[in-house]
């Protein structure tokens, strides 16, 4: 499965050295030019590095530009918000995405839509993580915001 993804899930996976568990579960993680230049933007961030290599010598992470799609109510996101939408729109992708009004634009505009917390389930499944309470505690303590109760359902979810 191919997916378009925004910087917010990359970024957190990549500061925990998790990035792997994305490259397990998909055969590629498409990324638009925005959130390409928001993931390069500091290269002394935490995690940076991973994804600059993931990017430069992986064929799993890709760039790939999005087709403008008029009439997309899409005046207060960041652009690489924006972008990552219309390309999982236009390509007809799952789109992994966690910020919450973004998330609600993207299934008004019918993109089918996940989250970190679906994806370290699915790892979970898949044998790639053993624990998600564990990813999970590390994500919240590089200041990845998960509510007590999205916590609570996703674990549940991973049987935990």
């Amino acid at each position: 499965m191919i997916i378009v993804s925004d910087a917010g899930p990359l970024i957190a996976l990549a500061k925990t050295n998790h990035l792997n568990i994305l490259k397990g579960l998909f055969e590629k993680v498409i990324i638009p030019p925005s959130v390409f230049d928001e993931l390069r933007i500091s290269t002394s961030r935490p995690g940076a590095n991973e994804l600059k290599k993931a990017i430069e010598r992986t064929k799993w992470l890709e760039v790939s530009g999005p087709v403008h799609v008029p009439g997309v109510p899409f005046n207060s996101f960041d652009k690489g918000e924006v972008e990552a939408i219309i390309l999982a729109k236009t390509k007809k992708m799952v789109l992994l995405i966690d910020e919450r009004r973004a998330r609600r634009i993207a299934k008004k505009e019918n993109v089918k839509i996940t989250g970190i917390g679906a994806v370290l389930v699915a790892a979970k499944r898949k044998g790639i993580i053993k624990k998600v309470s564990l990813v999970l505690d590390e994500l919240t303590e590089e200041g990845y915001r998960i509510s007590k109760t999205l916590r609570k359902r996703i674990l549940e979810l991973a049987e935990e």
